[in-house]
């Protein structure tokens, strides 16, 4: 995007400096051309990652971790944690009220986590068609599952979720209730005899009912 914003503003720019010194030889402006194209984007990916989100975003008050790396935010420390979990773990206990969280990515783009209850209910069920998947993770594992629910949007997220609603109501879960109690006192049976009780480890095995 932001290479189309310094497109569009550099042409314009080299358009009034030809006029105001009418010179409009080629040379001179691919030149001009070429200066105010990369003084614009510079310009812009300086506003981006360092003016907008300390000065102007309306996210900037939300609590978060002020640790940030230069340029890649709170990227390297998740990298380098123990586990992928384990940075937004201690974030959500550091800030256990906030409804959001606010933290740094990569070119210190901001990203929320969601962190209570009822901003989940929020995103995921109140306001659900005011938040757009993202497209990233789509990309990264849409292969492999498919658009469904997770990534369906508007109306056909809408269709998909009434057809679930009705799969999971009160009198289909009743119905199927038996066979969650059946299976799971097998697979608990199964627990109990592949466990060495001394080295508290499971023997081999497949778990297959």
């Amino acid at each position: 995007m932001d290479l189309q914003i310094a497109a569009v503003l550099s042409l314009g720019e080299a358009a009034l400096l030809a006029r105001i010194k009418d010179d409009f030889q080629l040379g001179t402006q691919l030149r001009q051309l070429s200066i105010l194209f990369i003084a614009q984007y510079v310009l812009l990916k300086i506003y981006r990652m360092v003016l907008y989100p300390r000065f102007f975003s309306p996210l900037r008050y939300l609590p978060g971790p002020k640790n940030d790396l230069p340029f890649i935010g709170q990227l390297g420390n998740i990298i380098s944690a123990d586990s992928p979990m384990e940075p937004f773990l201690t974030w959500s206990a550091t800030w256990p009220d906030a409804p959001l969280i606010r933290y740094k990515s990569l070119g210190n783009q901001e990203m929320l986590l969601v962190n209570t209850p009822e901003a989940h209910k929020e995103v995921l069920q109140t306001y659900c068609y005011s938040f757009q998947k993202p497209d990233l993770l789509f990309r990264l594992i849409g292969d492999i599952i498919g658009r469904g629910l997770l990534f369906a949007e508007g109306a056909e997220h809408k269709r998909q979720r009434r057809i679930l609603l009705e799969l999971f109501s009160v009198p289909n879960m009743r119905k199927i209730f038996p066979v969650f109690k059946e299976r799971s006192a097998m697979m608990a049976q199964w627990f109990e005899d592949h466990l060495d009780k001394e080295k508290g480890v499971f023997d081999g095995g497949l778990l297959c009912f």
